[in-house]
């Protein structure tokens, strides 16, 4: 009964932040060096913007098993490139500090999965 309700409370939720990171475009005119957000907000959007984004990372700090759904992280990934390309200034070090940790924690499962894969190479080609 918890596990469907947490469900489709993720539903809900996915539907809705699709939904508010595509109000939030970046441009990349001139490339990755020229990324920024394609259009200037109001500071009432900012502020919500970045309320927004604290209340998911409060939402994140308490449910660990919620927060390990792929689709959860790649929400969250979404929605924290959007928060810091719009509202970077409101940051606090807390902010911050949920950011880069879970940038290391993707990172850190992402050179595990690289290593894996070179093993399996690695077995493959000595077989």
């Amino acid at each position: 009964m918890v596990l469907m309700k947490l469900l489709v409370t993720l539903v809900d939720m996915e539907d809705w932040l699709q939904l508010v990171i595509a109000c939030y475009p970046f441009s990349t005119i001139g490339g990755p060096q020229g990324l920024k957000p394609a259009r200037s907000i109001s500071s009432d959007e900012r502020k919500l913007l970045y309320k927004l984004f604290q209340k998911q990372r409060h939402v994140a700090c308490r449910s660990a098993m919620f927060n390990q759904l792929t689709v959860v992280q790649m929400l969250l990934s979404k929605l924290m490139i959007v928060s810091v390309g719009y509202c970077w200034n409101e940051f606090n070090e807390e902010d911050w500090d949920f950011l880069l940790s879970n940038q290391r924690c993707w990172i850190q499962s992402a050179v595990v999965m690289m290593e894996d894969v070179a093993e399996n190479i690695n077995g493959l080609v000595d077989s």
